[in-house]
């Protein structure tokens, strides 16, 4: 069992967010920064599962979509 499991993407553009976005859930911490999104799972797992993974996509799509709606400015994962 790994020490820690994290699922992680990438966005353009990177600077879309002047500072770190942080999301906390019971399953997952997320950080949003740099062109780069980070979800540490609170429970390590291999593999994971299917519906927390898209659980977590969800979140994420979401949090682009409204920076998006409000820099008005496009973005891509």
């Amino acid at each position: 069992m790994p020490d820690r499991t994290e699922l992680e993407w990438t966005y353009k553009p990177a600077g879309l967010f002047e500072e770190a976005y942080r999301y906390t859930d019971a399953e997952y911490n997320l950080v949003v920064e740099n062109g780069r999104v980070v979800a540490t799972l609170t429970t390590p797992q291999e593999p994971v599962d299917a519906g927390l993974e898209e659980r977590v996509w969800s979140r994420v799509d979401s949090i682009l979509r409204v920076k998006v709606l409000q820099t008005n400015r496009l973005s891509t994962l």
